[in-house]
């Protein structure tokens, strides 16, 4: 029997069953879809037997039944509590979390929340990627001195660069992230800062500052950007 979603066969024979689903799966397959939607009855399907499997019981490459940590079902922060960071993913804990549905009993993992920001640090500190604290604060002092307005489409200098102006109205539905870089002339990143809300003149004013601070010459500056985009959180 082959899977109904990569078209493979079960390694062993054995395939599993969702009632919920309607379909027959891989263990691969099945894992992918269910621990994403847990409150499914499946069944383990061989040639030697038929058994109900439990919510976090599956079969690995191999055919072997084996048991995978899934964390129950929960909505995630907006953002990290401790570096305001928008990058958390959820984890499997190390408690067991009954939940009971009209479908039947499931028992889970609790559920931690894993933030990117925190745990992901580079091992290299800020010395290449500047530390989002210390843009903060030179955009904080830059904005006290200037006194811009968020509706200000004022420019740094005489700059028609949109980029340039003193806050991004491109898209204004939403968020552009990324990573805005300076280079010296042979390419290689001397400073770099986190974007999260639109490119604009502070970012570029904080690499200028970092590179007129070094005592070599790096003239000419590159300066480079690496955009997306992602829905505008709702206030």
């Amino acid at each position: 029997m082959q899977c109904e979603k990569c078209s493979l066969s079960p390694s062993g024979g054995r395939v599993v069953k969702c009632s919920t689903c309607k379909k027959h799966l891989c263990g691969d397959c099945d894992f992918f879809v269910h621990s994403q939607q847990p409150f499914h009855n499946r069944w383990l399907i061989s040639n030697e037997s038929w058994f109900s499997l439990r919510t976090m019981e599956f079969i690995d490459s191999a055919g072997k039944l084996v048991e995978k940590g899934v964390p129950v079902p929960c909505f995630k922060p907006h953002q990290c509590t401790l570096c305001d960071s928008p990058y958390l993913q959820i984890e499997s804990g190390s408690r067991v979390v009954v939940v009971v549905t009209a479908e039947g009993r499931f028992e889970y993992k609790s559920s931690v929340f894993s933030c990117l920001g925190c745990h992901g640090k580079s091992l290299y500190g800020d010395a290449v990627i500047a530390l989002d604290s210390d843009l903060n604060h030179f955009v904080a002092v830059l904005d006290n001195n200037q006194k811009t307005k968020k509706t200000s489409s004022e420019s740094c200098g005489g700059s028609t660069f949109k980029a340039a102006k003193s806050y991004s109205s491109h898209r204004k539905n939403l968020d552009e992230i990324g990573v805005v870089m300076g280079c010296c002339r042979h390419g290689v990143v001397q400073r770099a800062v986190n974007m999260f809300h639109g490119e604009t003149f502070r970012h570029k004013k904080f690499i200028h500052r970092h590179m007129a601070e070094k005592t070599l010459n790096l003239s000419p500056v590159t300066l480079y950007a690496v955009i997306g985009t992602t829905p505008k959180k709702q206030q």
